[in-house]
């Protein structure tokens, strides 16, 4: 039976919906140099970061700060499955 959330349609057959990478890291220093990188993203796509649409195009996302925090990065591009995962700057 197909999982409405996990599985699509392609040509008839259900087939598994891809899922997008991790960052290569979940914390960075905040001193605008240390960089999370996510990479083999659709191109283009449209991310949020904390809520606020970027559109990212040659496949890579990078993120640095500034000052300490936290930032969600969602993506939801079909067929992939939606991606969330938090960054964080100390």
């Amino acid at each position: 039976m197909p999982d409405l959330l996990a599985d699509y349609v392609v040509s008839g057959t259900i087939t598994p919906r891809p899922i997008l990478p991790q960052f290569d890291k979940t914390s960075i220093l905040a001193d605008g140099t240390d960089i999370a990188t996510l990479s083999g993203l659709p191109d283009p796509c449209t991310v949020l970061v904390n809520g606020e649409e970027h559109t990212i195009t040659g496949g890579t996302l990078e993120l640095d700060a500034d000052y300490p925090g936290t930032w969600r990065v969602e993506i939801r591009h079909f067929p992939y499955r939606d991606f969330v995962q938090e960054i964080t700057a100390t």
